[in-house]
């Protein structure tokens, strides 16, 4: 497994990246620290100048683990749930744009709550969850065409109120037969939604494409009260490989964040 610092040329008030408001500085530090690699969130994807990323990118011998695009639904409120055609429309055109830019990049795009938050009506849900599953697909074949992995998270309830756990995330990508999509599990997200931690690595298993690494209060790696020896254990256990992402809030400030989760991180891995 490798280690990936979570960056952004972006402000998002309370996001849990550690290097915010320019990538710049987030490069230069992620490399001086011996990250192997960094996970960049860009909301406003039309900006990049990929050639010039690139180039800080080499200088730097950094890759990039994964793409975030920003708050999508949060933000924007673009979603696959939503009853407006136009609006659905906008939301797959930005997916398209950040596939699009991953794969520039080689790298793999990070979907997050772009699905929206689905009614308590059980005959409009069971709409929504169509409007869902059919745009998977659709973002799932723009993905593979483009060679392109889509990591699809599970999030939390506080944040979105569907595929909340790892088991939603398998049979949302089984039962719609989604080749280009893997599974995003999270320390945050799983230590409030699962039963067991390790249980959920497991029932993600041959899915899992990617791991966010924080503790249980989203600070780095080991100034909480997680497991996180067990965790790592039971991801080698399934024979995961990818990336450990430190996506953590920047406290006690970012320096400090980058440093010690780095430091525990490669001490759990080397045990």
């Amino acid at each position: 497994m490798k280690i990936s610092l979570s960056i952004s040329p972006d402000n998002p008030r309370g996001a849990p990246i550690i290097f915010k408001n320019g990538l710049a500085h987030g490069i230069t530090q992620a490399a001086a620290l011996g990250y192997d690699a960094v996970e960049l969130h860009i909301h406003d994807l039309w900006t990049i100048d990929a050639d010039a990323l690139r180039a800080q990118l080499h200088a730097h011998h950094l890759p990039v683990s994964s793409i975030g695009p920003g708050l999508v639904y949060g933000g924007d409120t673009f979603s696959f749930a939503d009853a407006d055609a136009r609006v659905r429309q906008q939301a797959l055109e930005r997916i398209h744009l950040h596939i699009d830019l991953c794969q520039k990049f080689g790298t793999m795009a990070m979907v997050g709550v772009v699905h929206g938050n689905v009614s308590h009506d059980a005959e409009t849900r069971r709409i929504q969850m169509a409007r869902i599953a059919e745009h998977m697909r659709e973002i799932d074949a723009y993905a593979g065409a483009h060679g392109v992995t889509l990591a699809l998270e599970a999030i939390n309830r506080y944040e979105t109120n569907c595929f909340n756990r790892a088991e939603e995330m398998v049979a949302l990508i089984q039962e719609n037969d989604l080749r280009s999509s893997g599974i995003l599990l999270d320390n945050f997200h799983m230590n409030i939604e699962e039963v067991s931690i390790q249980d959920a690595i497991r029932t993600a298993g041959k899915h899992l494409a990617l791991v966010h690494f924080s503790d249980s209060n989203r600070w780095y790696p080991g100034a909480g009260h997680l497991d996180l020896p067990a965790i790592v254990r039971t991801l080698r256990e399934i024979g995961y490989a990818g990336y450990l992402a430190l996506e953590a809030l920047p406290l006690p400030d970012p320096d400090t964040a980058a440093r010690k989760g780095l430091e525990n991180t490669r001490r759990w891995l080397a045990t």
